[in-house]
């Protein structure tokens, strides 16, 4: 509510009521919060900032082949239109034996692909196209099985 409060002062200030005094301006604040008690200003900022952080792909390589892993898996994503919900991906590395390492990509917490890596470059994009289509594939079934769940089908009155 105090995040709600001083964004209306500021709105006030900006509108230009400049010349009048503090007590104007607080009258002002205190009709606005009172014809606004259902607080959707303040519901609308809050939904705001949660969408604020979504489409995110962190690094968490710890090889040249990794970083290089990372890197072309970045330069071919692309985030897929309509997705309602927010994803964040995780490209993670571990190491094994010799001179390979294992890559995995986790999108919100939920491993959807996991290969070996060698140091060959001609490997690396041929692994990093099978990991963009796996991505694609699991945030499109992901959708279509939520809008499944979500039908008015599936809903039912509680009545046996």
């Amino acid at each position: 509510m105090k995040t709600l409060l001083l964004f209306i002062l500021n709105i006030i200030t900006v509108l230009g009521i400049h010349g009048q005094d503090d007590s104007v301006r607080i009258q002002l604040l205190k009709e606005i919060i009172s014809h606004n008690q259902d607080s959707s200003l303040e519901v609308e900022m809050k939904n705001q900032y949660e969408n604020e952080i979504n489409e995110l792909i962190v690094n968490e390589t710890m090889t040249k082949a990794g970083n290089d892993f990372h890197e072309l898996f970045y330069s071919l994503w692309v985030w897929p239109e309509g997705l309602n919900d927010t994803f964040i991906m995780l490209i993670k590395e571990k190491p094994l034996r010799g001179n390979s390492t294992q890559v995995s990509i986790i999108i919100n917490d939920i491993l959807i692909f996991e290969m070996p890596l060698q140091p060959r470059y001609d490997y690396l994009v041929s692994i990093v196209e099978m990991a963009v289509n796996q991505a694609n594939a699991y945030l499109y079934n992901y959708e279509e099985i939520k809008s499944s769940l979500e039908g008015d089908d599936v809903k039912g009155t509680g009545i046996f």
